[in-house]
């Protein structure tokens, strides 16, 4: 599971598209008065259920998070063709999936965060598997306030596995610098 989550997240870094991350580059070059911005990045690892739970994060510190993420209809593209919106494979059935993440922390590193995402809510087949659900989506960070609002209006990838006895484990990457801390610190641990 954990190599699954890994090779996800690298992929998803790569495909981040290069126009969302200039914001955050720092080519101004010299002599052009640009003052270095903060980085606008964040990770946070979090455990509870699938539904609400506790996080910690370097930026954040520690607080609650909530997400209301759910599987959505088959979508019509302009060729007039449908996508599933359930896809069935050998060990999982896999479904389109939107909803929000909200994270708030209080204290001296008081901040939130909310976010819309979408991605996909996979279910295993086995009904003695040991994960009960797994999701994986892109992030949009709608709003962010105190500490987290350097990362006001980026991008970035969520993600959570919920096992048999119920306890979830997420992970949050939110801009460059949040992707880059999450390979460098190994979320899936």
């Amino acid at each position: 599971m954990t190599k699954l989550i890994s090779i996800l997240l690298a992929a998803a870094a790569l495909a981040v598209p290069a126009a969302a991350l200039a914001k955050h580059s720092d080519n101004d070059g010299p002599g052009k008065g640009a003052a270095k911005k903060a980085r606008a990045g964040l990770f946070v690892l979090g455990t509870g259920t699938a539904a609400n739970g506790t996080f910690k994060s370097h930026k954040l510190g520690s607080g609650t998070y909530t997400t209301t993420i759910a599987a959505s209809p088959a979508t019509t593209t302009t060729t007039t063709t449908t996508t599933p919106a359930t896809t069935t494979g050998k060990r999982a059935s896999c479904s389109h999936a939107t909803g929000t993440v909200t994270l708030t922390s209080t204290g001296t590193t008081a901040g939130t965060l909310s976010g819309n995402v979408t991605g996909r809510l996979c279910t295993p087949t086995k009904a003695n598997a040991k994960r009960t659900a797994v999701f994986f989506g892109r992030l949009t960070v709608t709003t962010a306030t105190g500490t987290a609002a350097p990362a006001a209006g980026t991008k970035g990838f969520v993600g959570y596995a919920t096992k048999a006895d119920g306890t979830t484990r997420l992970f949050l990457a939110a801009g460059k610098a949040g992707v880059r801390q999450a390979l460098q610190r190994g979320f899936h641990r």
